[in-house]
């Protein structure tokens, strides 16, 4: 789903539902991290809440050596119907290049009542390089 559509697809769940607690919170935030820390796709992951309600989970990786942004993009997005697929609702974004992988992702919790929203960004190894020479 592009990138457009998504945003107002997460803007309606917004409006008409609550944000999770802090236990639907910490329960997505585990589960993200655990996805990104065991696939292959990711190196140097970390994992944090915010008070962003775009965003209220992010990630930010390192791609692993030999992955391409792309490649982990396909992998993240498989993974996460894999792990978020029986939520009520779900709804993701990806969008990738040679240098940089953009994922956003939200869902509502068992209840349906609220919502608990993801961002992930991951840079390749070309990306990385390019910011430690300047």
């Amino acid at each position: 789903m592009d990138s457009g559509a998504f945003h107002k697809l997460r803007r309606a769940v917004q409006d008409n539902c609550a944000p999770g607690s802090e236990a639907d919170l910490a329960s997505v935030l585990d589960h993200v991290e655990a996805i990104l820390r065991t696939s292959r796709y990711f190196d140097e992951v970390e994992v944090g809440p915010t008070e962003d309600p775009d965003q209220m989970v992010v990630a930010l990786c390192r791609c692993s050596d030999g992955v391409l942004p792309w490649e982990a993009a396909n992998g993240l997005e498989r993974l996460w119907r894999k792990g978020f697929g029986d939520a009520p609702w779900e709804s993701h974004s990806v969008v990738s290049s040679e240098t940089l992988l953009d994922f956003e992702g939200a869902l509502t919790t068992a209840d349906g009542a609220h919502y608990v929203t993801v961002h992930v960004v991951a840079a390749g190894e070309a990306q990385l390089a390019a910011a430690v020479a300047d």
